[in-house]
């Protein structure tokens, strides 16, 4: 029973332990069921195949629905790569 306990607060992660903890009063989802699946790095046939440009895509569809929130903050570094996603609730 303790250990399906432990398992169920990893799947949580982070922000679901503090919401249950009362640290944080929401947690809003930010993945996109198409953004995911199309960022997806394993072929049918099982190869691996990070593609930058579909993971990029996969973020800024998190900012984009952090900010239809009203809840994030966005920064890329000098380069262009993503600097952080910042989510206040």
């Amino acid at each position: 029973m303790l250990d399906e306990h432990k398992h169920r607060l990893l799947e949580m992660g982070a922000a679901g332990r503090l919401l249950i903890s009362g640290e944080l009063e929401d947690v809003l989802p930010l993945e996109h069921a198409n953004a995911l699946e199309k960022a997806k790095p394993i072929s049918p046939n099982g190869d691996v195949k990070l593609d930058p440009q579909k993971i990029e895509l996969r973020l800024e569809a998190h900012v984009q629905a952090a900010m239809k929130q009203g809840a994030a903050r966005f920064a890329k570094s000098a380069d262009g790569s993503p600097g952080g996603i910042w989510v206040f609730v």
